[in-house]
């Protein structure tokens, strides 16, 4: 996502974005790359030395339904994103979620829940900032219902150029996406999860 940014921002410096593996010897990477320059976004590997443009593979065409017996965790549950996510969730037959973010919820936020509460839904919502391992671990470890999935949505809006980005404002953009994630697959790593969804900003 932000590589395709600054291929927008700075096209007459933009020379493209490689996913290379570290086992590949550095004259056999740059063979790879100089034979195909006009690639926007390539990746070199020890098995295939072409450097193709990635492609995302295609969703199965199927259905999925939540599980009424566990309880799916929502960061940034309480934004336009997680809301929208909740909606989903309890229409596919969650029965217990939790939201968590960093402030109170809106009154239109509190709305939206007393609505998923009236189907029958337990919404249980908690006050914690991502970046927070303790803090975050407190949480999960306190839900009733096991832990069946994770939605990560939570992240701090930060919308400017490339070029008059800080170093101040790239970390606080990325820290609750970033941190937050290698927490959340650190303290659900032992978890029978069946879900571990992470959203991008861009």
């Amino acid at each position: 996502g932000a590589a395709q940014v600054l291929n927008l921002e700075f096209p007459e410096t933009w020379g493209g974005l490689a996913v290379i593996d570290p086992v590949v010897p550095p004259d056999r990477i740059i063979d790879a790359l100089t034979r195909h320059r006009a690639v926007p976004v390539a990746f070199v590997n020890e098995h295939d030395l072409t450097a193709d443009q990635l492609q995302l593979d295609p969703l199965p065409a199927v259905g999925w339904s939540a599980k009424p017996d566990v309880t799916y965790l929502i960061t940034g549950g309480l934004g336009a994103l997680g809301l929208h996510l909740s909606q989903w969730l309890v229409a596919r037959g969650a029965r217990s979620l939790l939201l968590i973010g960093r402030r109170e919820p809106t009154s239109e936020a509190r709305h939206r829940l007393d609505a998923f509460r009236a189907v029958g839904a337990i919404i249980s919502v908690a006050s914690v900032d991502v970046t927070n391992r303790a803090c975050l671990a407190a949480v999960l470890n306190a839900t009733e219902l096991p832990l069946g999935g994770v939605f990560h949505a939570a992240g701090a809006a930060a919308f400017d150029r490339f070029s008059k980005i800080t170093t101040d404002s790239w970390q606080a953009a990325v820290n609750a996406k970033v941190i937050g994630a290698q927490w959340l697959d650190e303290l659900t790593a032992e978890r029978p999860i069946n879900v571990f969804v992470l959203f991008s900003s861009i």
